[in-house]
């Protein structure tokens, strides 16, 4: 059986831990009141302080039954709101916003199409080796044994697609 000394050592040397933890799950300007919190978390340690395993850390355990106290806390009256810790805030700033994201990949399809397009406008000999170069990534070397010819005439070619797609495109730059 748990006796009243051991609950007092554990508020004398946890207190702190306990209201920083809970100090981390509710915002400052809510209503909730701290040290209610607490009260619950008190009576649930000693409720349970003899269940508590010597060879787990006690710290760890208190600190596990004070987060589950907080969430309780938090479903039992929605208006209050947790402060995600800067881990979580990570998480939910990297979920993709999909609002966002489908006005982004219409955009970028219209883009892709108008580039296609102008790519199929060009003579074959220049088609060939844009899409060999900057679609395929092939080297000079590589391209010319595709199309025949010299490597001058491939950079040649390059040169001239490249010259004739930036005039047609230039719009999408600016």
């Amino acid at each position: 059986m748990v006796n009243n000394k051991d609950i007092e050592e554990v508020i004398n040397n946890y207190n702190s831990r306990i209201h920083s933890v809970i100090k981390r799950f509710f915002r400052s300007d809510s209503n909730v009141e701290i040290d209610d919190v607490k009260q619950d978390v008190y009576i649930k340690v000693w409720k349970n302080l003899s269940k508590c395993r010597n060879d787990s850390s006690l710290w760890g355990w208190i600190n596990r039954i004070t987060i589950n106290t907080c969430k309780d806390h938090l479903k039992s009256s929605k208006k209050f709101s947790i402060i995600p810790n800067s881990e979580e805030h990570d998480i939910i700033n990297s979920i993709p916003d999909k609002k966002s994201e489908t006005g982004k990949n219409i955009e970028q399809a219209e883009r892709q199409k108008l580039i296609l397009h102008s790519i199929n406008k060009l003579s074959k000999k220049h088609k060939d080796v844009i899409i060999y170069s900057d679609i395929d990534e092939l080297t000079y070397e590589e391209i010319a044994d595709k199309v025949n010819c010299p490597i001058g005439t491939v950079k040649s070619r390059l040169f001239v697609a490249r010259k004739i797609l930036y005039e047609e495109l230039k719009e999408l730059i600016n």
